[in-house]
């Protein structure tokens, strides 16, 4: 599906509706959780505010990703930052699945939340 660009001509209407919804899909997955977290509260017993914090973390961390990783990508070559921060994901995955503590668990996730969030959007574009 090669389409030529033109010189001041922008983007095809068809490339241009593909980076639109991936780019809302993307950013609309931090807020799939919202409808789920009475569900949640139920499940594992915990109070409204702790479950409260499962989508006020996760949304803190998307935006500390892109505050303090995206641009990281100007600097140095992005399959470099990509491969430090899935190892980074898959080591502190494994660390939060190993504790039992629920703070503990909270703060990892939230790592590996600032690593994959940013980076999911680019990759989902071909920008990596």
């Amino acid at each position: 599906m090669k389409q030529p660009l033109k010189e001041n001509g922008g983007l095809p209407a068809s490339i241009l509706w593909t980076l639109a919804i991936v780019a809302g899909v993307s950013v609309a997955n931090i807020y799939y959780i919202q409808p789920l977290l009475n569900m949640i509260r139920h499940e594992l017993g915990i109070s409204e505010f702790r479950t409260n914090l499962i989508a006020m973390v996760t949304q803190i961390g998307y935006a500390a990703g892109l505050l303090f990783i995206t641009p990281l990508g100007d600097l140095y070559q992005r399959k470099k930052i990509i491969l430090a921060n899935f190892l980074v994901l898959i080591f502190s995955l494994i660390f939060v699945l190993k504790r039992r503590n629920k703070v503990v668990r909270i703060f990892f996730a939230y790592i590996a939340v600032v690593v994959v969030a940013p980076y999911e959007k680019r990759l989902l574009l071909g920008f990596a």
